[in-house]
């Protein structure tokens, strides 16, 4: 996991991208988004955001190289260390992530319906992780959900539509 400038994330990827085009370096770069619907001015609208602003996920079996390699880009912060080890996230909590994600690496706006007081998700990745569930807000169309990531417990707000 690299810590990067917030919102800033796609930019980070093209550098790396550049950077590393002649290099003979194996990776992979995940920055999972989240559909949301965002009121202003009393219109809703249906937004692209990142699910973990500031932060990219980088596969590679071949991270020292890595590390060097893309050290010199100004918006990176720094990378994720763990007992003076790169931080690797653990594949059953990346596979976690993927149930969200579609192949876009997108999570999609999820629909569900209300019955008596409780909410049935039919469609979209939420009805995959329905006992990550925390909390359900009908009125701004979120449903907060709680993703183990890095050994820690992460909450995130994901886009679902609660039909009555």
């Amino acid at each position: 996991m690299i810590c990067v400038e917030s919102n800033n994330e796609e930019r980070v990827r093209n550098y790396i991208e550049y950077i590393l085009h002649d290099l003979d370096i194996a990776y992979s770069i995940l920055i999972p988004k989240r559909e949301l619907v965002e009121r202003r001015k009393g219109v809703n609208k249906k937004v692209l955001k990142c699910l973990f602003p500031g932060y990219i996920f980088v596969n590679t079996p071949q991270i020292v190289d890595f590390y060097y390699g893309v050290k010199v880009i100004p918006s990176i912060h720094k990378f994720l260390m763990s007992d003076g080890m790169f931080l690797k996230v653990e594949e059953a909590e990346i596979e976690q992530l993927y149930l969200l994600l579609n192949c876009e690496g997108v999570a999609v706006f999820s629909e569900g319906r209300l019955v008596g007081e409780r909410v049935i998700i039919e469609r979209g990745p939420l009805c995959r992780c329905t006992q990550n569930v925390v909390k359900i807000d009908k009125r701004k169309k979120r449903a907060k959900i709680a993703i183990q990531l890095a050994k820690k417990v992460i909450h995130v707000q994901l886009g679902l539509d609660v039909r009555t």
